[in-house]
């Protein structure tokens, strides 16, 4: 299952592969069943947050 959903993503541009030895950030990939039936993939992005810079902006 959830190398379909890598296909798919792929085919949409919405993830890239790239050598195995390329430097980078990597993330987990896992798949939630949704209410009407069929899967929703999830990529667990938490741990790259830690390298990104808090901006504070207020919503109106």
């Amino acid at each position: 299952m959830i190398s379909t959903e890598v296909v798919e993503m792929l085919s949409k541009g919405a993830i890239e592969e790239l050598p195995f030895a390329t430097p980078g950030f990597t993330s987990n990939l896992f798949l939630v069943p949704k209410k009407g039936g069929g899967v929703r993939p999830i990529i667990n992005l938490r741990p790259f947050n830690a390298f990104l810079r808090y901006q504070h902006f207020q919503m109106e």
